[in-house]
């Protein structure tokens, strides 16, 4: 029924709460979103609908934890996010997420700024 189809998008659709908050650099709500998508860690968003994905819920939790100044707990998230992004295929997402694990702890202020140009998808993906 519908609440299994809720259930099912609930991935899906705290990661794209994960990405207006970390794009709005909203901390406290990011603090309030982090354990309610947590338990998501290790799967793509949307996976379950079976009709749109956002890619490593982990690369939102790495987002949220470095706008949190939490960069060893981000590091950890990104590092999943290549690792589920490589084994579905998707450069775009493997990209993303091998960007931010390169770029290793920043300052918070600094990631605010890297987050607010990031492009949401890239063209041809």
């Amino acid at each position: 029924g519908l609440k299994a189809h809720i259930l099912r998008a609930m991935p899906l659709f705290l990661t794209l709460r994960g990405l207006l908050v970390v794009g709005l650099a909203q901390e406290r709500e990011a603090a309030e979103l982090y354990p309610e998508l947590l338990p998501y860690r290790g799967q793509i968003a949307g996976g379950g609908t079976g009709s749109y994905a956002a890619g490593p819920v982990d690369t939102v939790l790495g987002d949220l934890s470095g706008l949190l100044g939490r960069p060893a707990e981000a590091a950890a998230h990104y590092r999943a996010a290549v690792e589920l992004a490589e084994r579905c295929g998707n450069q775009w997402w493997t990209r993303r997420a091998a960007d931010h694990c390169r770029a290793g702890p920043i300052e918070r202020d600094a990631f605010v700024a890297a987050i607010n140009v990031m492009p949401l998808s890239e063209p041809g993906v």
